[in-house]
């Protein structure tokens, strides 16, 4: 399951998905944290992001924030879980 917003703001991004993980349907659904990996190299994205001179914000494994300062694109935010 994937959440994605085209927003920068933490209430929006980080705040929903936490509350989500926090749920009884998170819990009885069985979801997990899907870190985004370079599948070749089995590489966190968000190193992959810092490897090509871009400054990622603090954000954990199985999310994704683009700045369009930053990223060169609008702003958008991506969490995504799997089911165990």
């Amino acid at each position: 399951m994937v959440y994605a917003t085209c927003s920068i703001f933490k209430e929006e991004n980080e705040d929903v998905a936490r509350a989500f993980e926090a749920s009884d349907v998170f819990k009885e659904m069985r979801y997990e944290p899907w870190p985004f990996v370079k599948e070749s190299e089995g590489e966190d994205a968000n190193v992959n992001f810092a490897a090509r001179g871009y400054s990622m914000p603090s954000v954990l494994a199985h999310e994704m924030q683009l700045f369009p300062n930053l990223h060169e694109t609008d702003g958008f935010y991506l969490c995504r879980w799997r089911s165990k």
